[in-house]
């Protein structure tokens, strides 16, 4: 019972009633469109300069619901579009954080840089392994882990005289 003592006065030095500070991160948040998110990160200190990620041990409220929602674990939602604030309470300390939502009720048009270019990177398509490598393989080459989107998207939907991409019937592309 003794060991466990130290531990007990730690945790209960290093409490969020205890803390001297309270930020966090991003001061404002803007979000486009509805699939867009954003994580805060709330990070405390005590007077001694130690530091702690405290996000998941803080209350999040969102000051209007037709704008956005947060989660438990700190992420912005958008519901719709407008500005509101989210509000973070701890013991003691309340920071508000600005949010503005753009288009919130609306789904942005795929961006091949930004929406394709990954798939193709976390399966691994463009890596040297597969038709990322000098030469591509089977016929089919990308440029390195994304690094020339333009030449992969032409390379894509315009190369083989497009017939790796039926407009017509793009499931079955």
């Amino acid at each position: 019972m003794l060991a466990s003592a130290p531990c007990a006065l730690a945790a209960e030095r290093f409490s969020l009633a205890t803390a001297t500070g309270l930020e966090a991160f991003p001061l404002k948040v803007r979000l486009v469109g509805k699939d867009s998110r954003q994580q805060l990160l709330l990070t405390a200190t005590w007077a001694n300069g130690s530091q702690r990620d405290v996000t998941r041990e803080v209350a999040f409220r969102c000051a209007d619901g037709a704008v956005a929602k947060i989660g438990a674990d700190g992420v912005v939602q958008p519901v719709g579009s407008g500005r509101t604030i989210i509000e973070v309470v701890t013991p003691g300390k309340r920071i508000e954080i600005p949010i503005e939502v753009e288009r919130g009720d609306s789904l942005l048009p795929v961006d091949f840089a930004r929406d394709i270019v990954p798939i193709l990177t976390k399966t691994g398509c463009n890596g040297g392994g597969c038709h990322g490598k000098s030469g591509g393989r089977g016929g089919f080459q990308l440029s390195l882990f994304g690094f020339d989107p333009i030449s992969d998207f032409d390379a894509i939907v315009k190369g083989s005289r497009g017939r790796k991409i039926s407009v017509s019937s793009p499931d079955h592309s």
